[in-house]
């Protein structure tokens, strides 16, 4: 992926921070310029997404997404991530705020999974109430 990569984070901080020691592992580069560009927005007063999902309120976090989104625009970035696991019970709704496209990682871990894995049949999520209870 070349451009520069929006992070949606702080959903929890440890996760962001994780997620970025990740993409600097996983990333073949011999030199600091040969990384991916990334602008990270560490949102850790985000409204709780397992509330969201449970109760049905959902109307502060999506406000809350849309400007993030519209700060990701403004930053330009050519693709967003989000590492929070439950915030994408709310993808589709997220994605349609902006163009620019959203990684949605559950998708991309199973996808991986099948690629890598021959004849997998059985992914193991580890997960909030939120997402285990939205299937």
């Amino acid at each position: 992926m070349k451009g520069k990569l929006g992070v949606i984070g702080g959903m929890g901080p440890e996760a962001t921070a994780y997620f970025y020691e990740e993409v600097i592992r996983h990333t073949k580069a011999d030199c600091d310029q040969e990384h991916i560009n990334m602008a990270i927005l560490s949102h850790a007063q985000m409204p709780d997404r397992t509330k969201a999902i449970i109760s049905g309120e959902d109307k502060e976090l999506l406000e809350a997404m849309r400007e993030d989104v519209h700060a990701m625009e403004l930053l330009h970035v050519d693709h967003i991530a989000i590492p929070c696991n439950t915030s994408h019970y709310f993808y589709d709704q997220i994605q349609a705020m902006t163009d620019i496209p959203i990684i949605h990682m559950p998708r991309e871990a199973v996808r991986y999974a099948a690629d890598r894995y021959e004849g997998v049949r059985k992914i193991g999520i580890m997960g909030t109430d939120g997402t285990i209870s939205s299937g």
